[in-house]
């Protein structure tokens, strides 16, 4: 009996695992072998009634831990749709660990239940992301900035406008269309107004909300600039400021996932994509005047930040 049991886990675990997602059951039986297991250490449950195996989630980031929940859970309760952080996560948009924290579904009451937070929230059309049902681009923008703070949402706000492919006027009148004089529109609203498709990482986006919170100048986003070893090529900068005198600032935004991205072979060679990002700044220095790096860590500190963009140069706008 343990036998046969341990081999239908072991094929409903490994096919959770093809379909990126945790395992849940309707099964009584199965569900109370599964509880015991993780009594034992052999089984992790991330959440209540949902099951990995421990090496298995030990490998996932919180952002795939949360996606492998909320497939488990939308495969169980398929009529469920996913709001807030967690739809923000699932399309793909420029969302920190501050909103994604816990999962969150639409529901006709508010209430915390088995590790989900039940939001009374109206769905005013939903689509699918990443295996689950979400409410649409522009409500899970909306929902997320209408109560998150301007550094955190400007990210959000960016990868929205990216992912609708319309301007920034069109679709702050769209959210005053369809959110009128709901609570948190204006601070909605406010953020939309410094938003930029272009900005391509939630990192750049949370240091230019910085930079724009101290009160210095909007930089430009992704500026070309010619590489002077290959006539015909360019590199971009993310950050890009020319002063009135002609003087040219750029900013680079440094985080780990940019020395950890794969190769073309799939391997990631953290040696090789360091030393080449080190010279691709040693060639940027012959197109810019001046040129500083930054990490989005760093910029959460006022004093460094000021100091830093004083020095070099970037001017003060209010």
């Amino acid at each position: 009996m343990s036998k046969r049991i341990d081999a239908e886990l072991s094929f409903l675990l490994d096919e959770a695992e093809a379909d990126r997602r945790f395992l849940m059951t309707s099964d009584p039986n199965l569900q109370r072998c599964l509880v015991r297991r993780v009594r034992t250490g052999e089984l992790a449950s991330p959440l209540p009634r949902v099951f990995s195996r421990p090496d298995y989630l030990r490998e996932l980031t919180h952002e795939q831990r949360q996606l492998h929940s909320m497939r488990a859970l939308g495969g169980h309760h398929p009529t469920w749709v996913f709001v807030r952080g967690s739809a923000a996560l699932a399309q793909g948009l420029f969302v920190g660990r501050a909103l994604t924290g816990t999962i969150c579904v639409a529901s006709a009451y508010t209430a915390m239940a088995g590790g989900v937070q039940h939001e009374r929230l109206r769905v005013m059309g939903r689509c699918e992301a990443s295996g689950v049902w979400v409410t649409s681009v522009l409500q899970t923008m909306v929902d997320c900035l209408r109560n998150t703070p301007f550094e955190q949402g400007l990210g959000i706000a960016d990868s929205a406008l990216a992912n609708l492919g319309l301007n920034r006027e069109y679709v702050a009148e769209l959210v005053r269309e369809g959110w009128g004089g709901a609570r948190g529109i204006r601070h909605a609203l406010q953020t939309l107004a410094w938003a930029n498709p272009l900005s391509e990482s939630g990192g750049e986006s949370y240091v230019r909300a910085r930079i724009v919170q101290l009160g210095f100048a909007e930089p430009i986003l992704q500026v070309e600039l010619p590489d002077p070893l290959n006539p015909g090529s360019a590199y971009r900068v993310d950050l890009f400021w020319r002063l009135a005198g002609g003087i040219t600032i750029a900013g680079e935004v440094d985080g780990l996932e940019k020395y950890r991205l794969p190769d073309s072979s799939g391997v990631i060679n953290e040696t090789k994509k360091f030393v080449a990002e080190r010279q691709r700044e040693s060639r940027l220095t012959l197109g810019v005047d001046r040129i500083f790096r930054i990490t989005p860590a760093q910029a959460r500190s006022d004093a460094y930040l000021t100091r830093l963009l004083e020095q070099y140069g970037v001017p003060r706008v209010r």
